[in-house]
């Protein structure tokens, strides 16, 4: 059996009225801000991990709103906007379909 985990980063927090960015996570590779949403201990392989990809994104795209108010009055509404970017080769693999590790998974380039 492995372990295996889904994780959510932050990247940055932005005023959709102004379009300012607030706060910009400025090692997003870190582990400092990582936050499993997931784990799972089943051993990987392509199905699971393709069926994950789909509860994932399906998640993602039910995501609604949500407005908090503070004490002073203000009201603020916080929109996620989640994207599937920090995949590790085996899993890359899979859902590109790419066949080998030597292979880009977004292009197909060989090192040929």
């Amino acid at each position: 059996m492995a372990g295996n985990e889904a994780a959510m980063t932050p990247l940055r927090l932005i005023d959709m009225e102004t379009n300012k960015v607030l706060w910009k996570n400025e090692n997003p590779s870190s582990t400092l801000y990582c936050r499993p949403i997931k784990f799972l201990f089943k051993k990987e392989n392509a199905d699971l991990v393709r069926n994950t990809e789909k509860e994932i994104i399906t998640k993602i795209e039910n995501l609604i709103p949500i407005e908090i108010k503070t004490k002073e009055g203000h009201s603020y509404i916080i929109e996620v906007d989640m994207m599937l970017t920090m995949l590790d080769g085996s899993v890359g693999n899979v859902l590109s379909e790419t066949n080998s590790s030597m292979k880009c998974t977004i292009c197909g380039a060989t090192p040929n």
